[in-house]
């Protein structure tokens, strides 16, 4: 889940929100010592509450009443969707926490202050309302200033578009930022060329999506994005069948941002070739069932990574 929707900061952001996270093993793995962490309770708790009781991903009450389940390998959007719903359909625990109340009393109380306004849409931008979250960050947008707030508020606006898969908006929208006399001083230029990417992938313009990513990396060293540029880079060259820089951008990532949030999701891209799992990223792609084994898959991604090394001139 690492590689998918734990990969999304909108998925985790929204459990922090209104969820408490427990993981644990019921029942996995051979009898054999490096097999470990296996809780008896747990297996005896989701007896009879999950269709799969290897893999799953659910939630309970505090009762310990189930409420919904879902594949343990549903895509980012699926388990996002996912979460969403259960929230929709259990009002009850999708109340504003008193902290939650001040924030959005202080943009009521304050609408010319841009922090209060950000704040209120990052609320509810996070807990995926982003009809009401939208007028917060317009709000902040009508500023002339080229401030952190505007920013933050741009980058907001692109995200929301981006996950409703609204591409005609965002292309408007990207095309509009870029238009502004102090977009420079704004410092997002990567983010706008991000959410771009995912427009071109969606519209499978690849060579276009290659290039522009390739030159905001040279562009923007520092950028926070980094690793999306180099894991939708990849997703593009996988599409135009060079998959030798489709493993450069995905092996970038791993070996150089070790501890990044999209760091497994380009591992399992770069080693799909031996992941039996289908890649929702990849158009469902899947190798042969194994099993499973981790020495496949780990084999796969050092073909991948030897590649990368020859290319980076290591």
């Amino acid at each position: 889940m690492r590689a998918g929707c734990f990969a999304e900061p909108r998925v985790i952001q929204l459990l922090n929100r209104r969820f408490i996270n427990f993981y644990y093993n019921t029942d996995s793995g051979p009898p054999q010592p490096e097999y470990q962490g296996k809780d008896p309770l747990a297996k005896e708790f989701v007896k009879g509450k999950v269709k799969n009781k290897y893999a799953f991903y659910a939630a309970f009450s505090a009762r310990g009443e189930p409420l919904g389940v879902t594949d343990v390998y549903s895509s980012k959007d699926n388990v996002f969707d996912f979460l969403c719903a259960l929230l929709e359909q259990n009002p009850e625990f999708n109340r504003f926490t008193s902290d939650e109340e001040k924030i959005l009393a202080s943009a009521r109380e304050q609408p010319a202050n841009a922090q209060a306004q950000l704040q209120a849409g990052k609320l509810y931008e996070e807990l995926g309302q982003y009809a009401k979250a939208r007028p917060y960050y317009e709000r902040i947008l009508a500023a002339e200033k080229a401030t952190p707030a505007v920013a933050d508020a741009s980058r907001g606006l692109l995200r929301m578009l981006k996950y409703q898969k609204k591409w005609d908006a965002l292309d408007a929208l990207c095309v509009s930022l870029a238009a502004r006399p102090n977009f420079a001083q704004l410092q997002i230029n990567a983010d706008v060329v991000t959410e771009k990417a995912h427009i071109l992938k969606a519209r499978k313009q690849y060579d276009q999506l290659c290039k522009s990513l390739e030159d905001a990396i040279k562009a923007c060293p520092q950028s926070q994005r980094m690793s999306e540029m180099h894991f939708l880079a990849g997703v593009g060259y996988y599409f135009l069948e060079d998959k030798p820089s489709a493993y450069y951008h995905w092996c970038w990532v791993v070996e150089n941002l070790p501890d990044d949030h999209l760091t497994r999701r380009c591992y399992l891209a770069a080693a799909h070739e031996g992941m039996p799992y289908e890649n929702p990223e990849l158009d469902n792609y899947s190798a042969p069932l194994h099993g499973g084994r981790i020495e496949v898959i780990q084999a796969a991604y050092d073909r991948a990574k030897e590649v990368y090394l020859k290319r980076a001139g290591k």
